[in-house]
């Protein structure tokens, strides 16, 4: 009877943590639009394919840096969204010293200035999310701690 118990037991654990993790996968993106650093509105509600998002500017200058060197100039030809949450850059230095940055790249970065859009997107600490989205529903959620593995999953996963 006591390995019953356990056996449904370890069973149970098992199950609802699958599905704890089936249901972060099944988040629906929230309709929304973000202006882009040259200030056009683009709207996320059903966008299909790969959403980055940088949440710091370590995390901001990891993803610059790898799509520079990747040569990504359109990032729609390779079904990519790149967001910035700027919400910890305070308005005046956003305004003075990292728009006149952002319009120098060649390639689209959405702005999210007060985190509101992407406060409930996946994201870890001190990592870059990259995480896919099919008729508005997350589908596949990847964390990179570095520089080098974006730029190896960007390079083998989604520039091919």
């Amino acid at each position: 009877m006591l390995r019953r118990f356990r056996r449904v037991s370890v069973f149970l654990v098992i199950f609802f943590t699958l599905g704890v993790s089936s249901s972060v996968l099944a988040e629906s993106l929230q309709p929304a639009s973000l202006e882009d650093q040259w200030g056009k509105k683009q709207t996320l509600s059903y966008v299909d394919g790969w959403f980055i998002l940088a949440a710091d500017k370590t995390r901001g200058e990891w993803v610059k840096e790898s799509l520079l060197a990747l040569k990504v100039t359109d990032l729609t030809k390779h079904k990519l969204v790149y967001v910035a949450d700027l919400s910890s850059i305070p308005s005046f230095m956003l305004s003075f010293v990292g728009l006149p940055i952002l319009k120098e790249l060649p390639f689209k970065v959405l702005l999210d200035r007060e985190g509101e859009v992407s406060k409930t997107w996946p994201r870890k600490e001190d990592k870059i999310t990259v995480f896919l989205s099919q008729k508005g529903e997350v589908k596949e959620v990847r964390f990179f701690d570095s520089q080098e593995s974006l730029e190896g999953f960007l390079r083998s996963n989604i520039l091919i």
